[in-house]
C-alpha cells in the first residue's frame, strides 16, 4: 500500500555490480526547470490527438512526461481552467485482483486541453478504511464527478462505491482539486444493501437555473423475477448537491451504464452505453426529453464502438466566441485475451466535440486528431523541460508495450549534442504482471557496428515497488562525461521471470540521432531503425 507521498520525487542510492548508482528520482522534471514563458500566448482551439497516423491508440502525457492516469471520470471547466477527474490505476489496481491496493482519484488541470498538470489525489485514499471499502476483493470505487455549487461556494465530488447503501460517497472542497472532505451519506430514491451491488455508474448535471441532478444506474441485484436490471434513473439533488430529493424517474432503459446528462437549447440529452465493465468498442447512444424529469425518447446510436472504448462523459463548455461546445470522452480500456488480467493504468482516451442538427446529436467519426474550441482567453501551455536539455525524442504519438523481462531487453541510442557531464537520463517505463526483479537502467557507448558495446558506463537499479503501473518518466543521474558527436545507448534490462517492464515508443522516427534496440536472451543486439523510445538527456 502506498500513500500520496509515494508518487512524488524520490532519490535512491544503490551499489550494484561494483558500479556506484547515483540518484534515481521517480518523478519528472518539475524540480529542474520549466520552459513555460512568463506570458503565455492565447489560443482559441485545442488540437487533440487520439490516435497516431495509422489509427493506433496513443498515450496522453502530462506536462512532466508522465502518462495521464485518470479514467472513468469527467472533464469540467471552472474559472477559465479545464479539469480532468478520474480513477487512478498506477499503483496496480485491477478489477477483482486480490492483494492489489486502491490508488484513489486524481485530477489534472489545463489552460488549453492539451497540456495537463497533475494536481494529485482528490483525498487520501490510502487509509485502512478506504482500502477496506475500495480495494479488492471489494467491487471497487470508480467514476468521480465534480460540480460547482454556487449556493455553498463549494465544489462537490461524488464517487461510486459499493460499500454504502446508496452506492456513493459525497465530498466537498473549496477548490476544484481539493482536498475534498466527505459529507454525510447521500440518500436516493433507490437504495440497496451496503457491500453488494447497489447503484453503479452515474453522471451529475447542473441545469441553467442551478438545479442539480444525478442520473444513476440502478443495478438492482440480486434481481427478482420480473424486475429490470441496470436501469437508468434520474433524480433531483438537494440545494447543496450532496443528496437526492424528491422522486426518481425511469428513462426506459435497461442493461446500460456510463451515463451523462447535458442540455442544448431547450432539449435534454442522456448519453450512455451498454452495461459492460472495462469493455472496448461498445456503442454510444442517446435519448432526448423536453424536461429532465420528463418522458425520454427512443434511443439513437451516434457511434458503434465509442472509438474503441466505453462512454465516459459529455460536458458543455464555453467558447471564445461566446458560444458553447460539447466535449465527448470515452475510455479506451486496456483489453487483453482470455485469462489475462488487464492493466487499466494503460488505458487511453478518445475526446471529440459533438455536433448537433435539427435531428439531435450527429454521429461522430473516430478521427485521429480533432479540433476542440476553447473558452475565452485560453492560454497555450507547454511541456516542462529541464535546464540543459540535450537530446529528446519528444512526447507525441507514443504507444505502450511491455516485454522487458529475463528474455527481452530494450534500448535507445542517442548522440551527445555537446561535451560535458551527462547529469540526467529520462526514460518512460511501467510495470505489469508483478515483476520479481529490479529494472536496470544502463548506459553504454555505441560501437562502429551501431549497437551498444562494453565497457558499461553507468548502471542503476529500480525495485519493482518504485515503478508505477502507469507510464511514468523515471530519471537517472549518471554523472558521466560524454563527448559531442559520440553515440551512446540507454539500455533497459531485468532478470525478472514474472510479468514485464514496459516502454513508450513511436514508429514515426522523430529522433535522428539514434535508433531503438532489442535483444532476445542469448542473442545479439538488433536495431529498429524507424523506432524511437521516449527519452531525453541533460548535459551540463
Amino acid at each position: 500500500m502506498r500513500n500520496n507521498k509515494s508518487f512524488r520525487a524520490r532519490t535512491i542510492l544503490f551499489l550494484t555490480l561494483g558500479v556506484l548508482m547515483t540518484s534515481l528520482v521517480l518523478s519528472a522534471f518539475v524540480t529542474v526547470g520549466n520552459s513555460q514563458p512568463a506570458e503565455a500566448a492565447t489560443v482559441q482551439s485545442a488540437s487533440v490527438n487520439n490516435f497516431n497516423s495509422t489509427g493506433q491508440q496513443i498515450t496522453k502525457f502530462d506536462v512532466n512526461g508522465k502518462g495521464i492516469d485518470a479514467h472513468d471520470g469527467d472533464m469540467a471547466y471552472f474559472n477559465g481552467t479545464y479539469y480532468l477527474y478520474g480513477t487512478a490505476y498506477g499503483c496496480g489496481y485491477q478489477l477483482q485482483t486480490n492483494g492489489t491496493p486502491f490508488c484513489g482519484f486524481k485530477s489534472y488541470s489545463s489552460t488549453d486541453m492539451m497540456n495537463w498538470t497533475d494536481r494529485g489525489y482528490l483525498y487520501n485514499a490510502s487509509t485502512p478504511a478506504w482500502q477496506a471499502s475500495c480495494a479488492s476483493p471489494r467491487y471497487g470505487c470508480y467514476r468521480p464527478h465534480v460540480l460547482f455549487n454556487a449556493a455553498s461556494n463549494k465544489y462537490v465530488l461524488w464517487i461510486n462505491s459499493y460499500d454504502a447503501a446508496s452506492g456513493y460517497h459525497v465530498f466537498t472542497a473549496a477548490t476544484p482539486t481539493g482536498p475534498f472532505i466527505e459529507t454525510a451519506q447521500p440518500t436516493l430514491a433507490d437504495m440497496g444493501a451496503a457491500g453488494g451491488f447497489v447503484n453503479g455508474d452515474f453522471g451529475l448535471f447542473a441545469d441553467d437555473d442551478g438545479t442539480g441532478y444525478i442520473v444513476y444506474t440502478d443495478i438492482n441485484a440480486p434481481l427478482l423475477p420480473g424486475q429490470l436490471d441496470h436501469t437508468l434513473r434520474i433524480q433531483k439533488l438537494d440545494v447543496s448537491y450532496t443528496s437526492g430529493t424528491g422522486p426518481a424517474v425511469s428513462t426506459g432503459t435497461q442493461s446500460v451504464e456510463a451515463p451523462s446528462l447535458t442540455k442544448k437549447d431547450n432539449t435534454y440529452y442522456l448519453i450512455y452505453g451498454p452495461g459492460c465493465a472495462y469493455c472496448g468498442s461498445t456503442p454510444t447512444v442517446y435519448k432526448t426529453a423536453a424536461a429532465v424529469l420528463g418522458t425520454w425518447s427512443a434511443a439513437k446510436q451516434i457511434n458503434a464502438s465509442s472509438c474503441g472504448g466505453q462512454p465516459s462523459f459529455v460536458r458543455k463548455m464555453p467558447t471564445a466566441t461566446g458560444g458553447t461546445t460539447y466535449v465527448y470522452g470515452s475510455d479506451l480500456w486496456h483489453v487483453e485475451g482470455p485469462g489475462l488480467v488487464p492493466n487499466q493504468a494503460l488505458a487511453n482516451y478518445f475526446w471529440t466535440p459533438l455536433t448537433f442538427d435539427v435531428n439531435g446529436i450527429q454521429p461522430f467519426t473516430c478521427a485521429n486528431s480533432v479540433s476542440i474550441p476553447l473558452g475565452p482567453n485560453a492560454t497555450l501551455g507547454q511541456p516542462t523541460q529541464p535546464v540543459g536539455l540535450d537530446q529528446t525524442s519528444g512526447s507525441g504519438n507514443f504507444r505502450s508495450w511491455c516485454d522487458i523481462s529475463a528474455n527481452w531487453s530494450r534500448g535507445q541510442g542517442f548522440t551527445a549534442g555537446r561535451s560535458g557531464k551527462l547529469t540526467t537520463i529520462s526514460i518512460d517505463t511501467f510495470q505489469k504482471g508483478r515483476p520479481n526483479a529490479p529494472l536496470y537502467i544502463r548506459v553504454y557507448a555505441v560501437g562502429s557496428n551501431g549497437i551498444p558495446v562494453n565497457p558499461l558506463l553507468y548502471q542503476g537499479a529500480v525495485p519493482p515497488s518504485f515503478i508505477s503501473w502507469s507510464p511514468t518518466t523515471y530519471v537517472a543521474s549518471p554523472n558521466i562525461n560524454v563527448t559531442a558527436g559520440q553515440r551512446y545507448a540507454i539500455v533497459l534490462e531485468t532478470a525478472s521471470t514474472t510479468g514485464c517492464y514496459g516502454w513508450e515508443y513511436t514508429d514515426a522516427n522523430p529522433y535522428a540521432g539514434g535508433v531503438a534496440y532489442y535483444k532476445i536472451l542469448g542473442q545479439n543486439w538488433l536495431t529498429e531503425n524507424s523506432r524511437d523510445l521516449k527519452f531525453l538527456t541533460v548535459v551540463q
